[in-house]
C-alpha cells in the first residue's frame, strides 16, 4: 500500500491509559480532549499515519466510557480524517479485547497486534525513497515466548525479546520501523514515573536497546516520560497526560516522525494542550487560601499541596477544596523532615507508597528478612491482577 510518492510521516503516541482514575477523579474528559486535539493537529499538518505503542486502556477490563471514547476516536481517525492506525497492546491491555474484529477492520486502515505470533503483523508503505516496513510487536513476557518456542531456554525479558527478534529477518534495502512495548534501557539511566506498573522484580524486565540496532525508528511504549534511549531514533513518546505528581515537570508531547532516505529520520516533539493538568505547589496554607494573592493560576487543575506549616491544619483539605475543587493530595514537608527516621514518618508517607512496596515492608517486619525474588514476582503479579479486577 503506497503513499503515492509522498514522504512517509507519522505520529507516535502510547500509554493512553483510557479510563484511568487518580485519587477519585476520572481522567476521561481530559483524555477525550487531547485525543481529538491530536486528530485536528494531524489533519492540519496532513499526517495520515498514527502509531499507538500500547497501554490503550488502564485496565484489562476497562470501563464502558473508555471503550466508547476509543471507539469514537478510531472511527473519527479512520473514516473522517482518513488516518491509517497501527496499534499494539501493552501490559495493561487485554489481548482479546484489543484484537476484537481486527481482521475485519484492516481493510479500513486499522492494523492491530495484540498477541505474540510467529508471523508478525506488518504494514508495507512506499514513498519516493522506496519501501518502508512497519513491524508490530506487542508487549511480550518470557512465558509467552517459551510457549511459542518450547525448545529454546528463555528466562528473562532480554532472552525472550532476543529470541523473537532473531526469528524476524529484515529486508536490508528497506527502512524499518518497530512498534513495541517493553522496558528498554541503554547506556544511560532512563526516566521512570510512579504511574508506571512494574513488569517484574529485580530488573529482569529490562531489555538492551541494542536489540533494535537494525531498525531505523523504534516507537516505544511503557515509560511515561518522553525520552530517547541511546539514540534519537529509539524513543518513548511518553504518556499523553500527566498521571502522577512526579510527572508535573514533564512536558507531555507526541512524536512527529518524517522518514527520508535510509539513515535520515527527522523527529519533532509536538505538545498537546489539555485544559486541565496535574500540578504540585509548595507553600503555606494561609497563602493558598488567600484569594487576593492568586498563587495558582488555574484553580481547576488537579493539585497536590505540599504545606510548609510546622503543625497540622484542621480540615485543611476540605478548606482547600472550597477554592481548588480538584485538589488531590496534601502533605506536610516540615513534619516529614521533623520525624525523619522515626516510625511515625511511615504513617505520613504511607499513601505515597504503592501496594508492592508496602507489602515488602510488611513482610520484612513480620519475617525479619527480605522477600526473595521468586516470592516477590508472585506477589507483584498477584497485586497487578487484583488491581485489574477492582
Amino acid at each position: 500500500m503506497g503513499y503515492g510518492g509522498d514522504l512517509v510521516k507519522f505520529i507516535h503516541i502510547g500509554d493512553l491509559h483510557l479510563g484511568k482514575w487518580i485519587c477519585g477523579h476520572s481522567m476521561i474528559a481530559m483524555q477525550k480532549e487531547v485525543l481529538f486535539e491530536l486528530l485536528t493537529m494531524m489533519d492540519q499538518q496532513d499526517i495520515r499515519l498514527l502509531l499507538i505503542a500500547g497501554d490503550v486502556y488502564d485496565r484489562l477490563v476497562p470501563p464502558i466510557e473508555a471503550v466508547e471514547l476509543f471507539d469514537d476516536f478510531l472511527t473519527a481517525a479512520i473514516r473522517q480524517y482518513h488516518i491509517r492506525v497501527l496499534m499494539i497492546s501493552g501490559n495493561h491491555d487485554s489481548d482479546e479485547r484489543l484484537n476484537f474484529a481486527s481482521q475485519l477492520l484492516k481493510p479500513e486502515g486499522l492494523y492491530i497486534a495484540s498477541k505474540l505470533q510467529e508471523n508478525w503483523e506488518t504494514c508495507l508503505l512506499e514513498d519516493e525513497y522506496g519501501d518502508i516496513e512497519f513491524h508490530l510487536l506487542p508487549y511480550i513476557k518470557p512465558s509467552q515466548v517459551k510457549a511459542l518456542y518450547p525448545e529454546v531456554k528463555v528466562k528473562t525479558y532480554q532472552e525472550a525479546l532476543a529470541q523473537v527478534i532473531s526469528q524476524h529477518p529484515l529486508e536490508p534495502k528497506r527502512r524499518h520501523v518497530l512498534i513495541t512495548h517493553q522496558f528498554v534501557a541503554g547506556g544511560q539511566q532512563v526516566q521512570t514515573s510512579e504511574s508506571e506498573t512494574i513488569l517484574s522484580v529485580g530488573g529482569s524486565e529490562v531489555v538492551d536497546v541494542h536489540l533494535f540496532d537494525n531498525y531505523d525508528y523504534v516507537a516505544l511504549g511503557h515509560l511515561h516520560a518522553p525520552q530517547a534511549v541511546s539514540r534519537q531514533e529509539v524513543r518513548y513518546c511518553g504518556s499523553l497526560l500527566r498521571y502522577s505528581f512526579d510527572e508535573v515537570k514533564q512536558n507531555k508531547t507526541v512524536c512527529k516522525v518524517e522518514m527520508k532516505e535510509k539513515g535520515d529520520t527527522v523527529i519533532e516533539q509536538i505538545p498537546l494542550h489539555p485544559t486541565l493538568t496535574m500540578q504540585k505547589y509548595s507553600g503555606y496554607f494561609a497563602e493558598f487560601i488567600d484569594e487576593t494573592k492568586n498563587i495558582i493560576e488555574n484553580k481547576q487543575d488537579y493539585i497536590a499541596f505540599e504545606l510548609l506549616d510546622d503543625s497540622l491544619i484542621a480540615n485543611a483539605m476540605e478548606r482547600l477544596r472550597m477554592l481548588y475543587p480538584n485538589a488531590m493530595q496534601l502533605t506536610y514537608k516540615q513534619l516529614l523532615k521533623e520525624y525523619d527516621g522515626k516510625k511515625t514518618v511511615a504513617n505520613l508517607q504511607v499513601e505515597k507508597q504503592d501496594d508492592f512496596t508496602l507489602f515488602k515492608a510488611f513482610y520484612q517486619t513480620i519475617r525479619d528478612h527480605e522477600l526473595d525474588d521468586e516470592k516477590a514476582t508472585i506477589i507483584a503479579n498477584t497485586l497487578e491482577k487484583a488491581k485489574e479486577i477492582k
